[in-house]
């Protein structure tokens, strides 16, 4: 009979423990936006060299898994007159040692809803980080089967290094290589600076490609341009488990 009462108590006292133990955090929703001089997509201006408004809204889970929406303001001077893109995507991401490799499925939606050629295109990336010190390589590879207005299947390359000046200023130069079946080939690269303080980022960055006036369909998206930005998390939410009584 003690036994039982004394078993019987530990259990209660187990039951109350589980009860009044705080949920625990299984991830965050990070949701934020940008201001950007000018939308630059793997070198070429979507906004026709002026400035885009930007948000986000991205889900991750410490298991690293991941789910979000991006979006941008765009100007292509076309007919359709297209304005917004959306970016949907997911994918995890996997911790092996100090390497992180990031895998990832995204949906990049336009509102050119005229009959004819779409911007609209699907892509895989993968995309590998490796620090050393002060200083972090990247180094990422996305194909698409068919992409932005009949460009056909596409290749994106894109390598980077950064180095860390302080824990809130980093120094970085990128360059990249666009291979598209029915589209010239396209090189661009970056140097520049971002700076992050609490929930703020500022950055500034040259760019350029490798495509003249012509090659860029007689508009000037291709060229050179300094392009600054300043950003904003607007709010962390923290996504709990929780226990019932």
């Amino acid at each position: 009979m003690h036994t039982f009462a004394a078993t019987l108590l530990t259990m209660l006292a187990i039951a109350r423990a589980e009860a009044d133990e705080p949920p625990r955090e299984w991830g965050k929703i990070h949701i934020g936006g940008v201001l950007t001089s000018d939308y630059r997509f793997s070198g070429v201006s979507a906004s026709d060299r002026d400035p885009a408004i930007q948000g986000y809204a991205h889900l991750a889970a410490h298991n690293g898994w991941f789910v979000g929406i991006w979006s941008s303001s765009v100007d292509f001077n076309d007919l359709n007159n297209t304005s917004v893109e959306w970016d949907t995507y997911a994918g995890r991401e996997l911790a092996l040692g100090n390497t992180t490799i990031n895998l990832q499925a995204m949906y990049s939606a336009f509102d050119d809803d005229e009959p004819g050629p779409t911007y609209d295109f699907l892509q895989a990336k993968v995309r590998v980080v490796q620090p050393l010190g002060r200083i972090s390589f990247t180094a990422s590879g996305a194909w698409s089967p068919a992409g932005s207005y009949g460009a056909g299947r596409t290749w994106q390359l894109f390598s980077e290094a950064r180095y860390n000046l302080a824990n809130w200023l980093s120094f970085s130069v990128g360059a990249g290589r666009t291979l598209r079946q029915r589209r010239l080939d396209r090189s661009y690269w970056n140097v520049g600076f971002s700076a992050r303080w609490q929930r703020y980022s500022l950055g500034v960055r040259y760019v350029d490609t490798s495509h003249d006036f012509a090659e860029c369909g007689f508009v000037d998206w291709c060229g050179s341009a300094l392009v600054g930005e300043i950003g904003m998390n607007f709010m962390s939410i923290p996504l709990n488990e929780h226990h019932h009584r």
